[in-house]
């Protein structure tokens, strides 16, 4: 998330330096532009250290709705299993998205790339491996 807001970020600042040197919008509020197209990173995190213990499926916590305490949360089997199938998919389907980066890079050839994404398209039709 973080290099796409940078890309948008990069893409504003060129379209503005592209756009200020126009003599029809020579006479433009820049300042008020820049601050109105001006994206923040909604995933952007405080100063504050994070702890792994955050993002472990095991070190959930919610809150009771009667007596308002912290119970914690752990998922089913089939929660956890149903993550690993998506973090699987989403593993293989980055790896496709590499290779035909490379392909078209001229860092594979062709028959290398064909057989490395015959090889992943494969791996998405076998569930848990």
């Amino acid at each position: 998330m973080y290099s796409a807001v940078q890309r948008v970020r990069e893409s504003s600042q060129n379209t503005f330096s592209l756009l200020k040197i126009d003599r029809f919008l020579a006479d433009a509020n820049w300042e008020m532009a820049e601050q109105r197209v001006l994206i923040e990173d909604p995933y952007k995190t405080p100063n504050e250290k994070v702890s792994i213990e955050e993002f472990s499926p095991t070190a959930r916590m919610t809150k009771c709705p009667d007596c308002d305490r912290d119970i914690p949360y752990a998922p089913s089997p089939q929660e956890l299993e149903d993550m690993m199938e998506e973090a699987r998919m989403r593993i293989l389907k980055a790896q496709k998205t590499s290779y035909w980066k490379q392909y078209s890079a001229g860092m594979l050839n062709r028959e290398a790339a064909r057989t490395l994404i015959n090889t992943a398209e494969n791996m998405t039709d076998h569930k848990g491996k």
